[in-house]
């Protein structure tokens, strides 16, 4: 029995180690295939010099990797991944400056052990241009639109593996994706850009130092709900049924009130048909491809404006059908206050919003002879067109848009409370410079009527009233009563052209409903100008603005043509457009590329005063910091050779901003210009020609000797820069902006006395700013008078200095004169009488004989001529200049005190 047990056992005793063993065998074998498949290998090799594959990027991607790996090649150009499994993996490789032959491989690894893999390198030429196949991409709110940019070399081929970026300007309104592609062997690259929300953005795409924008419309999910409600549907507005009896619209009304005349124009830039009534504005006349492809609005004046967005589209019809041309070609003949028949009267028409908004560049408003007036309104630059503050179906205000800076504004009411820090004057005379601009034009308006009423009385029998729903407007006021009665329907007939001109301004203040907005200066100017013609008083009244803002001041019509309907094609001269163009001052200022010289400084067109965004950034306007731009230095005037710089020390979080204010007003010619013009009198006999200091700078004053504007005699000392309470924690210099207002409610840069000033200059009179002289003792002029105001010790040595000139240049046999107010000032004094008399005030007869000293002293006059606040500025220094110049000359300055 044991014995057959011992067999049993054995047998299975077998059996289990068969079965062990073949387990066993069975692990080995898994195992050492595991370990094949861990120790598969990917050799990657660069073909090209070996300067080139030497760097090279390498990544391998697989599904078997949790994230892709990166190599770069060694020297030989090699690069070795190791331990992979088996699978399929993709490489490709990558370098700046180059692409590869192929792009990528994708292999799959099995039984072998290692694989190579080999890439050709390729020098990848510069991109020479880029370019997008939709410039102008309209999409709604959640949809996408797809746009292909390429990339070309010189040649025009197309350039394979060319990093292109994308970024939108406001990705709340619209999104691009990827942010950054690469260009396939035709060049191409594809992105996707999303709308997000309602509004404007621009997509720009870059490659290297090329980049090409698209401009991005979104337009909400509901646009035919909000255009519905719109004047543009409404199909019993007298707009689209005025033509009812006669079945068809007739083609010169056609162009904005049938959709196919619109079309017509848009096509063909005219209308031809005559379109059956019952059309409005409907979504085809606006999405049509002709209108988008609108960038030019000719005016009724034949005054064009270019380079525009959909504005244009707006514009086409809201620009009015009549202008001063129109009026004046009416009126050619008759005597200003002559009574014609032959005289109707002419109406702008109805909502001519784009003519308001340009201003003088349309010429829509009757622009008397010798009167400037203001261009198109600058608004911040993401609400400067039509579509940007309208809703462009609806044609709501977007006020929420207006409350973003505006932020009182809460609904459409709102807008006539809005008052700029750049309306500092009381333009109606009531005394309230915190109303609304549109309160101002509209007690313009009421006084504009009050005389048109008077002087139709005074210069005819026939009185004159005015219904705004009354066609033709003004009536024969038949009881005198001053208003249009139920009985009172004959037109007005005895116009004469000062009549016509007045009544058409009133009209063109009344029809545009939103004329404070659009632009409200324009029509300020109109309405004065045409109250003043009639003979009404207008001395309580305010016509300009204040500097920076006066659009009609010689800083910014310097360059106006002869003839102003050539104003839209007209330039500001290179030099110049540093400080009397927005765009100018932007580009001096830029920090991605300006080096703050005048050379690198481009021509402009002819700007209309400052806006906002010359000194404040756009996205200060945004988030309501209100920014100021930075600056970061101040280049002196000087010669190529000989230059002065002063940088803003203060941090860029908390910068000065009186180098904004002295980017402009620091002078153009300097010691430096003088001594190098005289110099090439000296070695070459280059004649010799006045200097002019330029206007206003204030800046050059307050740095004094750091600055070296003025001319400084050799082996004179002259003084620091002017330290004044207030100043900036280095000490430097007095901050413009503590002395001249620059508040949120006004921006008019008059220098103002505060309870801060009249806390230390308890010497001053009243608000005379002019009284100020702290601490200031000594007797510049030596007339014994120590109390004086320091303008006036300032004023008499200036008077002796050109006394002395006078002198000089007589004993020479070349009488001088001077008139600050024509240029270039100095002048021969053929009669001998001291003064320019009107013949003498010409080109013709500028003063050329100039000796050296004469030059130097006419400079430094000039400047204390020139520069009315030196003597707050920097007192010393001005003094010093001028005492030194008279004594140059020989003077007697022993009565005087040099500071």
């Amino acid at each position: 029995m044991l014995k057959k047990r011992s067999k049993v056992s054995a047998k299975r005793m077998g059996v289990f180690l068969l079965i062990f063993f073949f387990a066993f065998s069975c692990l080995l074998l898994t195992g050492n295939e595991a370990s094949a498949a861990a120790k598969k290998n990917i050799v990657v090799k660069i073909k090209a010099s070996s300067a080139v594959k030497k760097g090279v990027s390498v990544e391998v991607s697989g599904e078997s990797l949790a994230e892709p790996l990166t190599k770069i090649t060694n020297k030989g150009g090699t690069a070795k991944f190791t331990k992979l499994a088996a699978g399929e993996y993709t490489i490709t490789p990558t370098k700046t400056g180059y692409y590869f032959v192929p792009t990528s491989k994708t292999i799959t690894l099995g039984k072998k052990t290692t694989t190579t893999v080999s890439f050709t390198a390729k020098k990848s030429p510069a991109v020479s241009s880029i370019s997008i196949d939709n410039s102008d991409v309209e999409t709604n709110e959640s949809l996408s639109e797809d746009v292909t940019v390429t990339v070309k070399d010189s040649k025009s081929n197309g350039i394979l593996n060319k990093t292109i970026t994308a970024e939108s300007s406001d990705a709340l309104v619209a999104s691009v994706s990827p942010s950054s592609n690469t260009s396939d062997s035709d060049g191409e690259a594809s992105f996707t850009i999303e709308g997000i929300a309602e509004g404007n953005a621009v997509i720009t795409f870059t490659s290297e130092t090329k980049t090409v924008t698209t401009s991005v419309s979104v337009l909400p999910a509901d646009a035919s709900i909000k255009w519905q409600t719109s004047g543009h549907a409404d199909y019993t507005a007298e707009a689209f049924n005025h033509w009812n009896s006669d079945g068809e619209v007739s083609s010169s009304c056609a162009k904005c009130h049938s959709s196919s005349g619109f079309l017509d124009y848009a096509e063909n830039g005219e209308v031809t048909i005559s379109p059956t009534v019952g059309e409005v504005i409907n979504c085809l006349t606006c999405h049509d491809d002709a209108a988008m492809d609108l960038e030019t609005v000719t005016f009724p004046s034949g005054m064009t404006v270019t380079n525009l967005g959909h504005e244009a589209i707006c514009m086409t019809c809201h620009q009015g059908r009549e202008s001063k041309v129109s009026v004046d070609a009416a009126l050619e003949g008759i005597e200003t206050d002559t009574i014609s028949s032959t005289i109707g009267f002419k109406n702008i028409h109805y909502f001519a919003a784009g003519a308001t908004l340009y201003g003088t560049q349309s010429k829509g408003g009757y622009e008397y002879d010798g009167k400037l007036y203001h261009g198109k309104f600058q608004h911040v630059s993401d609400a400067d067109t039509c579509i940007e503050c309208h809703d462009m179906h609806s044609l709501k205000v977007n006020v929420n848009k207006c409350a973003e800076c505006h932020t009182d504004v809460t609904n459409v009411e709102d807008l006539k409370d809005i008052r700029m820090a750049s309306s500092s004057h009381d333009y109606d005379g009531d005394g309230n410079i915190t109303e609304g601009v549109y309160y101002e034009m509209v007690d313009l308006q009421e006084a504009l009527l009050s005389a048109i009423q008077a002087y139709a009385t005074i210069t005819g029998t026939t009185a004159i009233a005015y219904d705004a729903n009354t066609y033709p407007y003004f009536i024969i006021d038949t009881n005198g009563n001053g208003i249009v009665d139920a009985g009172e329907t004959s037109k007005y007939n005895a116009w004469t052209p000062n009549l016509m001109r007045a009544a058409y301004n009133y009209q063109v203040a009344q029809k545009d409903p939103g004329a404070f907005a659009h632009n409200s200066k324009y029509i300020i100017e109109l309405l004065y100008d045409s109250i003043e013609a009639l003979g009404a008083d207008v001395s309580t009244y305010t016509r300009n603005d204040s500097g920076h803002f006066d659009q009609t001041g010689m800083p910014f019509r310097d360059w106006d043509p002869e003839d102003p309907l050539l104003i839209n094609t007209s330039t500001v001269s290179k030099s110049c457009t540093r400080c009397h163009t927005t765009d100018g001052f932007k580009y001096y200022i830029d920090p991605d590329g300006a080096d703050y010289s005048d050379g690198a400084l481009k021509t402009q067109p002819i700007s209309y005063g400052f806006a906002c965004e010359t000194c404040h950034t756009s996205d200060g306007f945004k988030d309501g910091s209100y920014q100021r731009v930075y600056v970061e230095k101040i280049v002196w005037p000087g010669t190529t050779t000989n230059t002065i710089t002063t940088s803003n020390n203060a941090i860029d979080s908390d910068p000065d901003d009186s180098f904004i204010c002295m980017s402009c007003h620091r002078g153009r010619e300097s010691k430096a210009t003088i001594d190098d013009a005289i110099e090439k009198n000296t070695l070459y006999g280059t004649a010799l020609s006045f200097k002019n200091i330029h206007y206003l700078s204030a800046g050059a004053t307050v740095f004094g000797t750091e600055a070296k504007v003025g001319y400084e005699y050799d082996s004179k000392v002259y003084a620091d820069p002017f330290t004044h309470w207030g100043g900036d924690s280095e000490g430097i210099a007095a901050k413009c902006t503590y002395c001249h207002a620059l508040s949120a409610e006004e921006h008019s840069f008059e220098p103002k006395l505060t309870t801060t000033c009249t806390g230390c200059h308890t010497e001053v009179t009243g608000s005379d700013i002019e009284t100020i002289r702290k601490s200031r003792t000594t007797d510049y002029d030596g007339d014994s008078n120590t109390t004086e105001e320091l303008k006036d010790e300032i004023a008499t040595l200036s008077a002796a200095l050109f006394t002395e000139m006078q002198t000089v240049a007589t004993t020479a046999g070349f009488p001088i004169a001077y008139d600050g107010s024509a240029y270039p000032y100095f002048f021969n004094d053929t009669n001998g009488n001291g003064v320019v008399d009107t013949d003498e005030a010409t080109s013709g007869n500028k003063y050329s004989h100039w000796t050296a000293a004469l030059l130097k002293a006419a400079f430094n006059y000039q400047y204390s001529q020139k520069e009315p606040g030196a003597w707050a500025h920097n007192t010393d220094y001005i003094a010093q200049l001028l005492i030194d110049s008279i004594e140059d000359l020989g003077g007697n300055v022993s009565s005087y005190n040099r500071p």
